[in-house]
């Protein structure tokens, strides 16, 4: 009866052992199958941070040429600025020397 009794115990504690390493298999499969998933997520974040990265650097290299070009335009603004001024004093000395010429010309004969 005692060996019936240790038998009993014993296929007891093979059956909890058997289902302690059937739950213990499970959770692995779980847990590989998390780790994949995981995995998978850091791949596709790597890929989303390089694509930034190259986004990134490309903003860079358009603001420098918009920049570049700024500065370009800026100094043409300023030079045809400066052009627009000497031809406004030209076009101003031109107009008072035509008047002046012509205030002559009225003085020594009014008819001609």
């Amino acid at each position: 009866r005692r060996r019936q009794e240790e038998q009993a115990r014993a296929e007891r504690a093979a059956e909890r052992a058997a289902r302690e390493a059937h739950d213990r298999r499970a959770e692995r499969e779980d847990a590989d199958a998390a780790s994949r998933r995981a995995g998978d997520a850091v791949d596709r974040a790597r890929e989303e941070v390089s694509a930034a990265e190259r986004r990134l650097r490309e903003a860079h290299a358009e603001l420098a040429r918009a920049e570049r070009e700024l500065g370009t335009a800026r100094e043409r603004e300023h030079t045809t600025a400066q052009a627009l001024d000497r031809a406004e004093r030209e076009a101003r000395d031109a107009a008072r020397e035509a008047d002046r010429t012509a205030g002559r010309a009225e003085r020594r004969d009014p008819r001609d």
